[in-house]
């Protein structure tokens, strides 16, 4: 009898350990279900400044929350890619005061006519001032009929305009691969956003948008005073924190020929953007914001702009 019953607890004993084994192999196979894979989008630049070409899957490596990811998954190149691109144009109050301007909204005008190559590219304006107000998703026909009214006036709700931007536009379709860009004209400035400036980077890393900024200041004119109302000094290092945070580049051309420049610049970067999706580490929870890095391993001579970070990508059920 008591063998018997030895018997019985070594068998239970195997069966509950058999059981718990297939529990936690039940439960790693739905963690890997419900972990969503991440796409991070990046930009290779070589030593001359150049954007970086033909670089192959093989080559990325992502570091995860500073911890190397092996599972990298796809890489997408700009030919694969769709452009979704926002143009933000800053019509508030203080515009009135660069000479720069009216030419930066020209150049950007050009520029969306330029970078729409493809019948799959879509374009959306936003004008912002204390309000923020949207065009729908343009062809690249449509976009040379639409007029918007750049006459300045009123407050600046810039962050506003980014989380409008993003939140609106650059969500939706979030898992078909594309090229996600804001190229914002504005001199920095922010004083009616409901949103704070944490919140509008957060909506752009969230939804896979790289930020360009393209500052309208300029050279202050003699007559622009520090104590005019809407002069603020640090209006340029809160464009390069959008920008250096998704993986953009700011721009603050002190003349015409420099605003050329930089939308050219500004388009040869988006012809040459890529993504490369992943599976983020078993810890990481539905939501959480993330550290991230891209390595190209064979090459350590290209810099690449990649966002700071990314929020992991919560499984719709």
């Amino acid at each position: 009898m008591i063998r018997m019953r030895v018997g019985f607890y070594l068998l239970a004993a195997a069966t509950f350990h058999l059981r718990s084994a297939a529990v936690a192999q039940v439960e790693q196979s739905l963690r890997q279900v419900q972990t969503a894979d991440a796409t991070v989008p990046f930009i290779a630049m070589d030593a001359h400044g150049k954007s970086g070409t033909g670089i192959a899957l093989s080559q990325v490596s992502i570091v995860d929350n500073k911890k190397s990811s092996p599972q990298v998954g796809a890489l997408y190149s700009a030919t694969d890619m769709p452009l979704q691109l926002g143009l933000l144009i800053d019509t508030s109050g203080s515009q009135r005061y660069h000479e720069l301007y009216v030419q930066a909204v020209k150049a950007g005008s050009a520029f969306v006519q330029q970078v729409l190559v493809n019948a799959d590219d879509r374009v959306f304006i936003v004008s912002f001032d204390a309000k923020v107000q949207g065009s729908h998703l343009m062809t690249k026909e449509e976009v040379g009929k639409f007029k918007v009214n750049i006459t300045p006036g009123g407050a600046t709700a810039m962050y506003d305009a980014v989380y409008f931007a993003c939140r609106e536009y650059m969500t939706k379709g979030r898992t078909e691969p594309r090229r996600r860009v804001l190229v914002v004209l504005s001199d920095g400035e922010d004083n009616q956003s409901r949103v704070s400036r944490n919140e509008a980077i957060a909506a752009a890393q969230a939804s896979g948008t790289i930020v360009f900024t393209v500052s309208t200041s300029g050279v202050a004119p003699a007559s622009y005073s520090i104590r005019t109302p809407f002069y603020e000094p640090s209006g340029k290092n809160l464009l390069g924190l959008l920008a250096s945070e998704t993986g953009g580049d700011e721009f603050t051309p002190d003349s015409s020929k420099r605003v050329s420049e930089a939308f050219r610049s500004i388009a040869d970067k988006i012809a040459r953007m890529y993504s490369v999706t992943f599976l983020p580490d078993q810890s990481a929870q539905a939501g959480a914001f993330r550290l991230i890095e891209v390595r190209i391993a064979t090459d350590k001579k290209l810099k690449i702009q990649a966002p700071k970070g990314y929020y992991v990508p919560t499984i719709v059920q």
